[in-house]
């Protein structure tokens, strides 16, 4: 996977194995990724989650690349039982 990390503008491009590219923002925004912009995404079951920090609520949280969707808990601890709520939902709405 390679990973460019632009100062200029605050975001990292990720180019994943299969061709996609993902721009996501380190710094300036509401959410960032986490470690400073330096977090690699895990892969689990095809996709690949980025941990992510909402600077507003001071909260982490993991994205997902392929499905533009933010869960709480990576999936491989989802599977053993929901825990996001409706006010965590909330949260997101950036």
């Amino acid at each position: 996977m390679k990973i460019n990390k632009n100062k200029e503008t605050g975001n990292v491009t990720y180019h994943l194995p299969d061709g996609a590219t993902y721009t996501v923002p380190y710094k300036n925004a509401e959410y960032v990724v986490a470690c400073g912009g330096d977090e690699v995404p895990s892969k689990w079951v095809g996709k690949h989650y980025l941990y992510m920090w909402l600077k507003n609520v001071g909260k982490h949280y993991w994205y997902c690349l392929e499905e533009d969707m933010s869960y709480d808990t990576p999936p491989w601890i989802r599977s053993f039982g929901p825990s996001w709520t409706k006010e965590d939902s909330e949260l997101l709405k950036v």
